[in-house]
């Protein structure tokens, strides 16, 4: 599964999600089918993919002997053309920045109202934990008291922040990272003649992002990969003084910033494993030929740079609430401190 539908227009499960694909359908098979579904898992694994897939699938009226769609029938049809009328998925809404109590209680509503075909009503949310608590509560009374026939599928990358009675009136199921050769395999067979991407970039992109094809193909399609370069050149520049704090954090700034820090996190990681490992450690991250890089390895206060992963793993979850600019010249000046140690004891030594 996943790898070469029958039909171009079918969601299927991908390949590394198969036990948990199976694992769905003897639920459906011995008819013990959840009202809510909590898909969580890393981003960029295809959660919102695999949630599709399962919706099609019941939507549609001649599922193949694996529980897949066939993509032809008139339920897939209109499910792939977004007209279902057993159909709704919530999210987001433009210029927002979470899921409204207006969406849910509209949602609830028609969750309330007759289903046009015997697989009955259902309704996606994403990402969950972007509900405020009006909207999460709003769902609560729904999970309690669910309409007949419905199945409501929530997908988060966070689902400890979702309330706890949300959680455990949702069967949750896990979608893992696939290993790297299983996610590297799936990535170098997706085309991507625009970009002309090699399988070095692939690789790169996939380290980038933290092991997720999803991910890692998206940013390779949008020129992502070109921007996560730049944010790990960046802290090379200020660590050799090359740029500085100032001009870096501006220029950075422009960039996404869940995924400059997601990006920064990453490229840290790799460096400290380097550090940890000593040569023997290769990463498609991190250039050995570089020379900043080498200098960068024998200056750096390593102390300070897991304090600085760590306050990385912090940031990336504050992200949506933050100031770009502040928060991104905060963590430059830590980099800094940690990539120069020397100079800022000698800063320290001036102004005493």
């Amino acid at each position: 599964m996943g790898e070469a539908p029958e039909h171009p227009s079918t969601r299927e499960p991908l390949p590394w999600q198969h036990q948990a694909w199976e694992r769905l359908m003897r639920h459906h098979r011995e008819g013990r089918m959840p009202h809510a579904l909590l898909l969580s898992g890393p981003r960029g694994v295809g959660k919102r993919l695999f949630a599709e897939a399962f919706i099609q699938a019941r939507l549609c009226r001649h599922p193949r002997a694996q529980g897949t769609a066939c993509g032809e029938c008139d339920g897939c049809r209109q499910f792939l053309a977004g007209s279902h009328a057993d159909y709704r998925s919530v999210g987001i809404e433009a210029k927002r920045r979470n899921i409204l109590i207006d969406q849910l209680r509209q949602l609830t509503e028609w969750l309330s109202l007759t289903a046009s075909s015997e697989s009955g009503k259902h309704a996606l949310i994403e990402p969950a934990e972007r509900m405020t608590t009006g909207a999460a509560n709003s769902l609560l009374k729904t999970l309690e008291e669910p309409p007949g026939n419905t199945v409501m599928v929530l997908i988060s990358a966070l689902p400890g922040r979702l309330p706890a009675t949300v959680r455990s009136r949702s069967q949750v199921l896990e979608l893992p990272r696939p290993t790297r050769d299983e996610a590297l395999a799936w990535l170098l067979k997706q085309p991507l003649q625009e970009t002309q991407a090699t399988e070095a970039d692939r690789a790169e992109a996939l380290a980038m992002a933290d092991g997720s094809p999803l991910a890692a193909l998206s940013w390779l399609e949008s020129g992502g990969l070109g921007r996560a370069r730049e944010s790990s050149g960046a802290l090379l520049a200020v660590a050799s003084g090359r740029e500085s704090l100032v001009a870096a954090a501006e220029r950075l700034s422009k960039q996404e910033l869940t995924a400059l820090l997601q990006w920064w996190r990453i490229w840290l990681e790799a460096l400290i494993r380097r550090g940890q490992a000593g040569p023997g450690f290769s990463s498609p991250l991190l250039d050995d030929d570089n020379a900043e890089l080498q200098k960068l390895l024998k200056a750096i206060d390593w102390k300070a740079a897991h304090e600085l992963h760590q306050a990385l793993d912090d940031a990336e979850r504050r992200a949506d609430s933050a100031n770009p600019q502040l928060l991104i010249e905060s963590l430059l000046g830590r980099w800094y401190a940690a990539s120069r140690p020397t100079q800022r004891a000698k800063h320290s030594e001036a102004r005493a």
